[in-house]
């Protein structure tokens, strides 16, 4: 990516490179953490992509309920918005320019599967600090995965996030912790043993504990009866069977940016016991 010698582009990469040392990560984690709060305001730009986009996924643990675990990716779902209306308008607010030395390119889209057999846009731009390289695919990427319709129970949550780097704030809607978990737990007891998504065992691991029971119990029987799946009588104990050996194989990958990261078997136990103690 390109830091051509501008005063403005300097600054702004002194101050990642200074926000990254105090927080413990990485300055090219800090950069993708700077580029998806970019590309997270431009849309919060669009008044219909405002109203109808409500963010979840990794980005929103880091910035909202306090996780370590480092994301690539902005994830959200769309409610209200036609999908090709949406795509555009993604599209279009990605390139505007804001003033901040920033930069998106489109690159592609393709439909993907997000949260295990449920439909979804994926959109790929290149983006990065300064000016664009002469070869734009040595740019980094930044992925924008977009759900349809999901539901979100209890109802989204907007707030104001501080900006990590320079004054403001990004005011945007953003999941309860009750709808992250329940769609995790979803993934956990749908694709049973063969489930290579280690993060969200860490995820229910750090999460569960702030839940709020009734909003939960409410959380999880929405999303099942949205995705046409039985809800267990026990999630523990459905848990309890699956063979784990996928799952943990994952795990150092999924934790690789937490300090001090439980064990897998640890966490899965503590995930279990606390599903157990919930008697969803």
């Amino acid at each position: 990516m390109s830091t051509v010698k501008n005063p403005h582009v300097q600054a702004i990469q002194a101050k990642i490179n200074r926000v990254a040392q105090e927080r413990s990560v990485t300055a090219p984690q800090m950069m993708t953490m700077f580029l998806l709060e970019r590309a997270a305001v431009r849309l919060m730009a669009d008044d219909k992509l405002r109203s109808s986009l409500i963010f979840k996924g990794g980005y929103v643990g880091v910035r909202v309920y306090n996780s370590s675990r480092y994301t690539t990716d902005l994830d959200a779902v769309i409610q209200g918005l036609p999908r090709e209306e949406a795509i555009q308008r993604i599209k279009e607010a990605m390139s505007v320019d804001l003033a901040d030395s920033v930069w998106f390119k489109f690159e592609s889209i393709a439909d993907l599967k997000t949260q295990g057999d449920y439909g979804g846009i994926g959109l790929v731009f290149r983006g990065g600090l300064g000016q664009p390289p002469p070869k734009i695919i040595k740019a980094q990427l930044v992925n924008i995965d977009i759900g349809i319709g999901d539901p979100v129970t209890p109802a989204p949550r907007t707030i104001s996030t501080s900006f990590t780097i320079g004054e403001g704030s990004l005011t945007w809607q953003v999941y309860p912790v009750e709808t992250i978990l329940a769609e995790k737990i979803h993934a956990l007891v749908k694709l049973g043993s063969r489930n290579s998504r280690a993060k969200d065992v860490y995820d229910i691991h750090l999460f569960l504990p702030t839940a709020n029971l009734t909003a939960l119990r409410e959380a999880i029987k929405s999303t099942f009866e949205f995705r046409g799946d039985s809800l267990p009588q026990s999630i523990g104990n459905e848990l309890s069977s699956i063979n784990t050996g996928v799952l943990k194989r994952g795990w150092t990958a999924a934790v690789a940016s937490i300090k001090q990261a439980p064990e897998f078997d640890e966490a899965f136990a503590v995930v279990i016991n606390n599903l157990k103690l919930f008697d969803i």
